[in-house]
């Protein structure tokens, strides 16, 4: 009985699930999806789907391609009624993250720091590829060091920075960039281990001046 109101239909949820895949295939900025579900009620279907999008993408940018995915849903199966898109970041297999040092310790000023801990991870494997110290060019400078060290990192090529405090200038400037900031609440060790394990607190907010930081 289903299989002939399908036939009637001249629609399953099959057919479904591979036109939503080409779709999500054919889509712009987003580095894949995952958990595409789809449910029938009646002669309708609702679905979800998880997507990763690119780096650089920002929130508002982000929404626009989830809406404009979920137009395109609608258009090539015409029985979709309602479908969810959950948006994530998209992690790529290698990350190249950097902490702020003195002394062998995690700096307690980002842009005074003495040097910048650069280190890559293979996410996969779960460990560092490659670890390298760079001299800080602008310890000594008398204003906006820290918007200085911010796009010397991203001239660098890293995707998160690890720090116990920045600017308000400098952290929008790295977030801008698609650059993820994590609070460093430990030693240099405990702080590379947990960004392997994806246990540090990433920042949303961060307000020098008060020296207050706000935790996602």
């Amino acid at each position: 009985m289903k299989d002939a109101i399908y036939a009637l239909m001249d629609f399953s949820p099959k057919y479904a699930k591979e036109k939503i895949t080409d779709t999500l295939n054919e889509m712009e900025n987003i580095g894949g999806f995952d958990d595409l579900r789809l449910r029938k009620s009646g002669p309708f279907l609702f679905g979800e789907v998880k997507i990763f999008v690119k780096k650089g993408i920002d929130v508002s940018k982000a929404h626009e391609i989830a809406g404009k995915i979920e137009e395109k849903i609608k258009e090539e199966v015409k029985e979709v009624d309602f479908f969810t898109i959950h948006i994530e970041p998209y992690k790529e297999r290698y990350a190249k993250a950097a902490i702020p040092i003195d002394d062998n310790k995690v700096s307690e000023h980002f842009g005074r720091a003495e040097k910048f801990l650069v280190f890559k991870v293979d996410r996969e494997e779960g460990k560092i590829v490659e670890k390298r110290e760079i001299k800080n060019p602008y310890k000594e400078k008398k204003m906006r060091a820290g918007l200085s060290c911010a796009k010397f990192l991203i001239s660098e090529g890293i995707d998160a920075l690890i720090t116990k405090e920045i600017g308000e200038i400098a952290f929008h400037m790295l977030g801008d960039e698609g650059v993820e900031i994590y609070m460093a609440m430990e030693g240099i060790d405990e702080c590379i281990d947990k960004f392997i394990k994806e246990k540090l607190k990433q920042l949303c907010r961060a307000l020098k001046q008060a020296g207050v930081f706000h935790v996602s």
